[in-house]
């Protein structure tokens, strides 16, 4: 019950995040705000999972969710009160009725394809960054600690790469051109990065050019 809060909650957040941000900037800073924006998500997952990894030892992983509850609730505060002028914004209104709208916006081939390539990039991306620290331990002996650390690193790494993309973005460079060497990085690292008898070394750096 409690992780079906915190997904309703999460993805509410991220989806109104986006909306915030991109009325709130110019339309010539837009992108590059977003591509910002985007680096939210592994900043905040690497250093949770280091705290995380130094708690649970000491206190178990209910206080663990308790102190990211508390945090949850205290950050609600300031953004609530950066936020709260926009219930009252003018917004424009949808021509028609919602239903047919929300079908039309359903069947455009942008949207579409947008969900394609997030749904793709996610199963990765979440595969890969949840069974990281398991796959350090089984593999080659790592200590917990080591294994979050190391799934940290990818996190920077990833978080890296989103500001990266979003300062391409602002000089130009396609979307396409973006998510094509995205999807084809990642899908070269997965093909090699957990072959049996891999150095370390490289299967690090492999690990790091994935998140990026």
């Amino acid at each position: 019950a409690a992780r079906l809060a915190e997904g309703m909650g999460f993805t509410a957040c991220t989806v109104a995040g986006g909306v915030v941000i991109a009325r709130a900037m110019k339309v010539a800073d837009r992108r590059r705000a977003l591509g910002f924006w985007g680096s939210y998500m592994p900043f905040g997952f690497a250093g949770m999972a280091l705290v995380s990894a130094l708690l649970l030892p000491l206190v178990g992983w209910r206080a663990v969710w308790v102190l990211t509850a508390v945090l949850t609730l205290l950050w609600a505060v300031p953004v609530w009160r950066a936020v709260e002028g926009e219930a009252g914004a003018p917004r424009p209104r949808a021509e028609g009725p919602r239903a047919r709208v929300f079908w039309q916006n359903l069947v455009q081939p942008g949207p579409l394809l947008v969900a394609v390539c997030f749904a793709c990039y996610t199963t990765q991306h979440i595969g890969m960054m949840t069974w990281l620290p398991s796959i350090a331990g089984e593999t080659r002996g790592s200590a917990l600690l080591t294994g979050t650390a190391l799934t940290a690193l990818v996190l920077m790494c990833n978080a890296t790469g989103s500001i990266s993309s979003s300062v391409a973005l602002a000089r130009g460079v396609p979307i396409w051109g973006l998510l094509a060497l995205g999807a084809a990085g990642m899908l070269a690292v997965d093909l090699v990065v957990l072959r049996p008898g891999l150095a370390l070394g490289a299967q690090v750096v492999l690990l790091m050019v994935f998140g990026l």
